[in-house]
């Protein structure tokens, strides 16, 4: 983090894909966040974190359990943000439930319409949830 801030270009070395972030919350939810107690707070921090409505959360006005994740990048000299991200689990009361991970790299808009683009993903993802039901 602190070389990051020295130099923002290396934040784009601190990668992985979407697919395997979200492969890595659904590890988390279904083999680990009860392995140690270690790994039960981690998901207490990732499900209170869960209580603003923005990014992945935006499309849920109900009591799904949602724990997630949320990163943000640096400014770049050209006026864009290197990275807004949200990943995290989904579960809604019903047994609906996936993991999502959506990265918006070099936004040319601000947080909060960069955070709206990604509810808008989180509810295409919901939606098609509930057309395959």
């Amino acid at each position: 983090e602190e070389d990051m801030h020295r130099d923002p270009y290396l934040s784009y070395l601190n990668r992985t894909t979407p697919l395997a972030m979200a492969q890595l919350f659904d590890r988390f939810y279904y083999e680990l966040r009860n392995a140690s107690q270690s790994y039960s707070e981690i998901s207490v921090m990732l499900e209170r974190v869960a209580r603003g409505l923005t990014g992945l959360l935006s499309p849920f006005a109900t009591n799904a359990l949602i724990g997630h994740k949320t990163g943000t990048g640096f400014p770049t000299p050209e006026g864009r943000i290197s990275a807004v991200n949200d990943c995290g689990y989904v579960n809604f009361p019903n047994g609906t439930r996936y993991s999502i991970a959506v990265f918006v790299a070099d936004s040319n808009y601000d947080i909060a319409t960069t955070s709206a683009i990604i509810a808008e993903v989180s509810k295409i993802v919901l939606e098609g949830l509930i057309k395959q039901k």
